[in-house]
């Protein structure tokens, strides 16, 4: 029995879903990296190669002159995860982004050798949202560190030669710096007893806080090499740079010892947040056009030096030393992490002209070999399963050009793992006001313990996608003197 090319692409695609080591459903599961765009994702990240909408500033801005036409994508992603320690959920933050981004390619005598492109990845409801946990509070740090994150990025992609395209794009994301002030943060000697009703007049003895804050930029950058081999062949290579949230915040206090001493403490608060490290990556694709898209991509991520989203907090007491104090400086977990690879492998299938179907696959290893709190992260499997439908006169004529709409979605397992950790005892005493002094208190004494925790759950992940692609150009380079004898040539055989 003959099978084409086609129908053997897509037996590789089901056999390759069907026997892929795809873990028990309870299994630990998050995903740090759901990626950008729904078509990307859909091939499951391996779009170092492809990169051929405005998604490139992300991937591979390089792509930026592949577009194939002036190009605006507008799309909504939702990611819930299902992230549980000894069968319990943890609270963790959803994540619901909305996505825009433009790409446009130039004319004239810079046709079809020169794009740019801008793209704005904002979460529904809030530019930034950051929850600091307790040193001994169970969460995923590499999980949380990807969402609910405000993203904006600008990019330039050019051709030197009719088939190399070098790109470089920027990304800001928005930081915070501002003032606490906290004044009288207790209730005086009597008042925790009063009922709730009689509280009201207290109020102004109450904590009263105040913050000045502005949001400055931090930027980063992404740099790429496009490469068209010919004959449907690609190669790719991408640098990320590192990207972080830095959050810095001066406080001020007063602080008295028996009601008798009083001591203005100043503290300089700075986290790093939102951490995402550098990443090199090379990929290659085979498109045979209007048929099908084989891609695979692999990464190198500098995780040796992740830093986890602990404070920094070195105060500034008068009079401490005299007092016989000493200022413990805040805990900080002890770890071994390493570099890792990551894989991704994804194709697409033109089921009729206006309809497609795409899978992918990605794989990394967690880069936490050991750590000694409750900072969890384990092996992932990411599997993706999309479809894209392309329509002409979309809506009556009212949308010029041609219209893609793409839908996406993604299901991240974790290994299951068991860890080593340190946890606090459910018997600890707090620090509770003295029943004398409410300006006094009892001391804060710690108990803890090291336990082996089983972790657990499931991130899911769905987008979909509108792609407006509103003046339809060739890919294919425009040849420059010296080499239009050979490019005629080639374009003769194909």
């Amino acid at each position: 029995m003959h099978v084409s090319r086609e129908q053997a692409f897509i037996l590789f695609m089901t056999a390759f879903v069907c026997v892929s080591p795809f873990p028990d459903s309870t299994h630990a599961v998050t995903s740090d990296a759901t990626g950008v765009g729904a078509r990307a994702i859909g091939l499951g990240g391996a779009y170092t190669a492809v990169a051929n909408d405005p998604t490139a500033l992300y991937y591979n801005p390089a792509g930026l002159t592949f577009l194939g036409g002036n190009q605006l994508s507008l799309g909504y992603l939702y990611s819930y995860p299902n992230l549980k320690e000894e069968g319990t959920r943890l609270d963790t933050f959803s994540d619901s982004k909305v996505l825009i981004d433009a790409g446009w390619v130039f004319g004239g005598s810079m046709k079809d050798r020169a794009g740019v492109g801008l793209s704005i990845f904002m979460p529904a409801g809030s530019i930034y949202k950051l929850k600091q946990r307790d040193p001994f509070e169970s969460y995923f740090p590499m999980y949380e560190n990807q969402v609910q994150t405000f993203e904006l990025r600008m990019g330039f992609g050019f051709r030197p030669h009719p088939r190399v395209s070098l790109g470089l794009s920027m990304m800001m994301l928005a930081s915070l710096d501002g003032n606490i002030y906290l004044y009288s943060p207790f209730l005086l000697k009597g008042q925790h007893d009063a009922p709730e009703e009689s509280l009201e007049s207290y109020e102004a003895q109450r904590m009263l806080l105040t913050m000045d804050q502005d949001l400055p930029n931090s930027n980063f950058f992404n740099a790429g090499i496009l490469v068209d081999a010919g004959r449907g062949w690609k190669a790719g290579f991408a640098y990320r740079d590192e990207n972080f949230v830095e959050v810095h915040l001066p406080i001020f206090f007063e602080t008295s010892i028996l009601d008798l001493l009083r001591l203005p403490v100043g503290a300089d608060t700075n986290i790093i947040t939102k951490y995402s490290p550098w990443r090199l990556s090379a990929g290659i694709s085979y498109e045979k056009k209007e048929h099908y898209i084989a891609a695979f991509s692999l990464d190198y991520i500098f995780f040796r030096e992740y830093k986890f989203p602990v404070a920094e907090l070195p105060l500034d007491v008068e009079l401490i030393e005299a007092m016989g104090l000493k200022l413990l400086d805040p805990i900080y977990p002890e770890s071994e992490l390493r570099n890792v690879f990551a894989g991704h492998l994804g194709g697409e299938y033109w089921m009729r002209e206006w309809l497609r179907i795409r899978g992918g696959y990605t794989y990394e290893p967690t880069a936490v070999r050991r750590i000694d709190l409750p900072m969890y992260d384990s092996n992932k499997h990411l599997f993706s399963f999309g479809t894209g439908l392309s329509f002409l006169n979309f809506l009556g004529g009212a949308i010029p050009g041609r219209a893609n709409i793409d839908f996406v979605f993604q299901v991240a397992l974790y290994e299951k793992r068991r860890l080593t950790v340190t946890k606090l005892l459910d018997d600890y005493q707090g620090n509770w006001p003295h029943d004398e002094n409410p300006h006094l208190f009892y001391p804060h004494t710690v108990e803890v313990e090291r336990v082996r925790q089983s972790i657990g759950g499931q991130v899911f992940t769905g987008m979909i996608t509108l792609n407006v692609v509103f003046e339809t150009k060739t890919t294919a380079p425009r040849p420059i003197a010296s080499d239009f004898e050979t490019y005629g040539q080639e374009k003769e055989n194909q």
